[in-house]
């Protein structure tokens, strides 16, 4: 590494390393119950895929759901404990450009420190999801197209 360091030095450049995890993911008990909590308040309406790989080649990163209604592909990231609000919007937003989703639903344990981060993350978090919770799950249980990105709390 320190070898390389140094080559990219010469020609001006930093190092910057994305490390994935291997092997099958596993995913705790909360994680799951909220994706299944999700699913059984969807109904059969729209079709399920969980810990669905991207599009591209040697990305390694995975949506945790992606529904499918009709041709809108929507790509579900469940978080149980958010924390910081700059990094998960970098990284969400960033999955829902290479993950080849129309958009993007956060799917969020309904916690008191969500509820907190939710209050305090301030308006540039909340613009990316312009459609609100109750809306996408409503239309999305009617076999619908939310019509954009919400935050669901459940």
């Amino acid at each position: 590494m320190l070898l390389l360091a140094r080559m990219l030095a010469v020609v001006g450049l930093d190092p910057s390393v994305h490390t994935y995890p291997g092997g099958r993911p596993l995913r705790d008990s909360g994680h799951l119950q909220l994706l299944d909590r999700l699913r059984i308040r969807l109904g059969s309406a729209i079709r399920w895929r969980t810990e669905v790989p991207f599009p591209n080649a040697g990305d390694r990163r995975a949506w945790d759901a992606l529904l499918l209604v009709g041709r809108t592909r929507i790509g579900v990231e469940a978080e149980t404990r958010v924390r910081d609000a700059q990094e998960l919007q970098r990284r969400l937003l960033l999955k829902q450009r290479d993950g080849g989703v129309d958009h993007l639903l956060l799917l969020l344990g309904n916690t008191r420190n969500n509820r907190l981060f939710l209050r305090t993350c301030g308006e540039g978090f909340l613009a990316s999801f312009p459609v609100s919770g109750s809306d996408a799950l409503e239309r999305l249980a009617a076999g619908r197209d939310p019509g954009g990105n919400a935050i669901v709390l459940m």
